[in-house]
């Protein structure tokens, strides 16, 4: 019995990406969640990055602490422990079958004195109907219930969190400024494997400034088995990043690209040095990733 094509790439992607546990896993009950006044809700302060920075993959440490950031609600959360709203919101948004471990450094490479930082928990299985109405209400709720007003919103959104983003950004509340950068996200689509249905605008809206950093597909995980690149779409007004292959010395794929950008993004002298190695020619895991290998 032959296979389509199409469904031959998705079942394959599904098996070598490493989705088929998560797939099919239930989601957190409302009675495993996290809430703030649980020792286990992840503050800011706690989200330890361990030795990311040196090996650039999870481990037993972080993927302990990153699995306190998946156990929380869906919704909007403040992980700063103070109770005062500044004028700048940072909002990071999570992908398809996060870990909760790709998000530790780049939360914490964001964080700033006159910034708070906010962490948006969706649930994949339910795709982009239920993510545009929460995540809408619950940013109108964050800057009606604000302390002083928002003057700006950056929110950087990872994979299919981007093109959930992309896909509600015309009806975020007004007279705000708003930063978009989406990273690794399929705004092209997946074909049979579209989780995160791209209906993203033809134009970026006025007041804001949204910024698409791709990958190089060959070297992604979740993108490599297609003909066409997914990250790959015209949207009118958008600036277009395009990565490079290697990052401290590894493979620059689907996860660690969230923590290149956030280097960037803060322009540090540790970014400028990783900008500099992400030029170089990759030193290790230069072929396309086997198994369940998704960084």
């Amino acid at each position: 019995m032959q296979i389509h094509n199409a469904t031959a790439t998705a079942l394959v992607l599904l098996i070598t990406a490493g989705f088929t546990t998560s797939l099919f896993a239930r989601d957190d009950t409302a009675s495993k969640y996290v809430l703030e006044n649980d020792p286990e809700y992840p503050w800011l302060d706690t989200l330890e990055v361990g030795d990311w920075l040196d090996t650039l993959k999870a481990t037993r440490q972080t993927g302990k602490i990153g699995r306190r950031l998946h156990r929380i609600e869906p919704g909007l959360h403040n992980l700063e422990r103070e109770d005062e709203t500044q004028r700048h919101l940072f909002i990071g948004v999570h992908g398809f079958a996060s870990r909760g471990y790709e998000w530790l450094y780049p939360l914490n490479m964001m964080d700033a004195p006159d910034t708070t930082t906010y962490f948006f928990k969706w649930v994949w299985l339910n795709g982009v109907t239920p993510f545009r109405p929460l995540f809408l209400s619950e940013l109108n709720r964050v800057v009606e219930n604000a302390t002083e007003p928002v003057e700006k919103i950056t929110i950087v959104a990872h994979s299919c969190g981007g093109v959930l983003v992309a896909s509600v950004m015309e009806e975020f509340p007004r007279d705000i400024e708003y930063e978009i950068h989406v990273v690794a996200a399929p705004l092209a689509g997946m074909g049979l494997f579209t989780v995160c249905k791209p209906t993203v605008p033809s134009a970026v809206p006025d007041g804001i400034s949204f910024t698409q950093w791709r990958t190089v597909q060959s070297l992604d995980s979740a993108f490599f088995y297609f003909m066409n690149d997914p990250q790959i779409v015209d949207i009118h007004n958008s600036e277009v990043v395009q990565l490079p292959p290697s990052y401290r010395g590894k493979r620059l794929g689907h996860v660690r690209a969230l923590s290149w950008v956030v280097e960037q993004l803060q322009d540090t002298d540790d970014s400028r040095v990783s900008a500099v190695d992400a030029a170089a020619p990759v030193l290790e895991e230069a072929s396309v990733p086997q198994a369940v290998a998704s960084y």
